[in-house]
């Protein structure tokens, strides 16, 4: 006979066992984007020490999450809002073996193959509520949309759309002068509604003296939602 644990929810789906699996809360913080770019909106970057790591964020401004870049133990992430200010609050999932525990009672479950601590009652897991994907070759994101709890994004491709043109007069010798300009999704968290929508960066003019860039995009686009209530 197998004797074992598990923890069933009203619908009588397992949710718990000895081989659960789940991303646990790991340190948890909020930056102001308050670094200039282009004028009008604003930048912000966050160093984590991070393992296999998800990272939630929200902010009461259009926000997205432009770039993830790991060196060593170390990821930076990078945030772009299209304001003159906003706080980014942010709540980092990691291996539970990284999450840090509160109180000294609890429940922990082990896998008895291994011996590893599947569960520990005393930790913070990640709660996905919601989902959403799509591509900009399609549309952007848009719309306002109601989760339960305390939401909070999870960015998966840092989709955007990034345009230059010539502006030169035709008729005169190349090169010309040229402006540039690139479209973000963007959410905006506020209360339990989180608002998604494309915004339009400044345009910025360039000489005719620097070289052109090409126009570019990354259409793919995909987000969880998550409930970050009590954490």
């Amino acid at each position: 006979m197998t004797i074992g644990f598990r923890a069933r929810n009203s619908g009588g789906a397992i949710q718990i066992d000895q081989t659960y699996r789940n991303l646990a809360l790991r340190s948890k913080g909020a930056v102001a984007a308050n670094t200039p770019w282009l004028t009008t909106w604003r930048t912000a970057s966050i160093t984590v020490a991070a393992n296999s790591p998800v990272l939630a964020w929200r902010c009461n401004n259009p926000c997205a999450m432009v770039s993830a870049a790991r060196s060593g133990s170390s990821i930076t992430y990078t945030f772009m809002v299209a304001a003159t200010s906003g706080t980014i609050e942010w709540w980092l999932f990691d291996e539970p073996i990284y999450g840090g525990v509160t109180g000294s009672i609890g429940l922990r479950i082990r896998n008895p193959a291994s011996g590893v601590v599947v569960f520990d009652s005393r930790q913070k897991y990640m709660r996905i509520v919601g989902s959403l994907n799509g591509s900009l070759a399609n549309d952007f994101p848009s719309g306002a949309f109601q989760y339960p709890g305390s939401p909070a994004i999870v960015s998966g491709n840092s989709a955007y759309v990034y345009t230059s043109q010539v502006i030169g007069a035709p008729g005169g010798p190349p090169p010309y002068p040229w402006l540039d300009f690139v479209t973000y999704p963007m959410a905006t968290v506020f209360g339990q509604q989180v608002t998604w929508g494309s915004q339009l960066s400044p345009a910025t003019d360039h000489p005719a003296s620097q070289t052109f860039n090409n126009p570019s995009r990354q259409d793919a686009y995909n987000y969880l939602v998550i409930d970050v209530a009590n954490f």
